[in-house]
């Protein structure tokens, strides 16, 4: 992992995250003093589950993989690309992350601290409740998938009880 000192390099990148997006130059400009940029080589772990920590991540450039840890095993949950942020809860509670993060590519990603976000949204209001909506907007689309998610889970669990069920009564036919 290594930070770059050169912050204004990533202004063009740092816009086509969707936090970002409807920030002005000047706005995004103030937000990228605020933060680091980092530079993950591929396999390096970015977030640890059960760590606590208040930072929010975004990808500027690369990809990470989210994994949970389940019993001894790790579980793929999902890509993170370009664009795209991670970590939102850590802006508003302290929690222990809920997954694993991993840098699945040489990886360049945007990191800010809480109070860092908070100091910048509280200076800047304007800037502030574009984030913010884009924020809930970004969790709001999360828990949409994951509901979904969800559904699908019991559907497929509906479906193998019924196929169990059919089993059964053809076995029972078969011995009779």
């Amino acid at each position: 992992m290594a930070a770059n000192e050169n912050l204004d390099q990533y202004l063009p990148q740092t816009r086509k995250i969707a936090l970002f997006g409807y920030l002005t130059d000047q706005e995004l400009q103030g937000i990228l003093e605020h933060a680091e940029i980092v530079h993950y080589p591929e396999g390096e772990k970015i977030v640890s589950q059960d760590e606590v920590s208040e930072y929010l991540f975004a990808i500027i450039k690369g990809m990470v993989k989210v994994t949970v840890r389940d019993q001894d095993e790790d579980v793929f949950i999902c890509n993170i690309e370009e664009g795209e942020a991670f970590g939102e809860a850590a802006l508003f509670m302290t929690e222990k992350r809920t997954a694993n993060v991993i840098s699945a590519a040489n990886t360049v990603a945007f990191k800010i601290h809480r109070k860092d976000m908070l100091a910048y949204i509280k200076s800047n209001p304007h800037a502030g409740n574009k984030i913010l909506m884009l924020l809930i907007y970004s969790l709001l689309k999360k828990l949409g998938n994951t509901n979904q998610e969800i559904a699908l889970e019991k559907q497929s669990d509906i479906n193998s009880e019924y196929i169990d069920y059919l089993v059964e009564e053809f076995l029972k036919d078969n011995l009779t």
